[in-house]
């Protein structure tokens, strides 16, 4: 795939995977308490997964010989975002709406920036994750 198609291939698949993690929010509200923690459930345990699972089988470099192999790294991410999303939900958000005052834009900023660090640290340990496996793998085959 050329490097012109595979960057827009990966800028649409960003755009799908912030769509689909914003989503679980309105859908949570709009739904109310028991049908609401189903769709995180579905969200951020099926969509977001497979949404990682499509990106790493079709455009990052990995071992894997089954697309099977990939999904520790895949349900790695769903959790992950998850719990990033319920962090900054119920930790970052308020606290830095009560520091509005002192920090102004720069601490909105600063907070949106950290919660993006998370999620890239995120992707990279699933990616991580992922290659560990496969090498294990490869090793115990080489036996």
């Amino acid at each position: 795939m050329s490097p012109a198609r595979s960057a827009l291939v990966f800028l649409v698949w960003v755009i799908a995977f912030v769509t689909v993690a914003w989503s679980a929010a309105p859908i949570r509200h709009a739904l109310r308490f028991p049908l609401g923690v189903f769709a995180d459930v579905i969200v951020y345990g099926a969509c977001l997964p497979l949404l990682w699972l499509a990106l790493s089988w079709f455009l990052l470099p990995h071992r894997a010989m089954a697309w099977t192999e990939l999904v520790p790294g895949a349900l790695l991410v769903g959790l992950g975002v998850g719990a990033i999303g319920l962090f900054n939900t119920l930790v970052l958000f308020p606290w830095l709406v009560g520091r509005d005052e002192t920090y102004g834009v720069l601490g909105i900023a600063a907070g949106l920036l950290f919660g993006f660090f998370l999620i890239g640290r995120t992707l990279e340990l699933a990616a991580a994750l992922n290659a560990t496996l496969a090498e294990d793998r490869r090793r115990r085959v080489a036996r």
